[in-house]
């Protein structure tokens, strides 16, 4: 991560996107919590400096 990075998570998937080049890296992901059920998370976002979003995906 840097100060080009964002990083997005929701289900099933970590996107890292880098604004400066405009590309993307989708890491799918299978984790259950600790009664076996699937987790499944609120879509966040959260940049270098700290700024996150919990109902939305921000565009730039």
């Amino acid at each position: 991560m840097n100060a080009d990075s964002l990083l997005m998570v929701s289900n099933g998937h970590i996107t890292v996107y880098n604004k400066k080049t405009n590309r993307y890296t989708d890491l799918p992901y299978d984790a259950h919590t600790v009664y076996g059920m699937p987790f499944i998370p609120t879509a966040v976002e959260l940049d270098n400096q700290g700024n996150a979003g919990l109902a939305a995906i921000t565009v730039y």
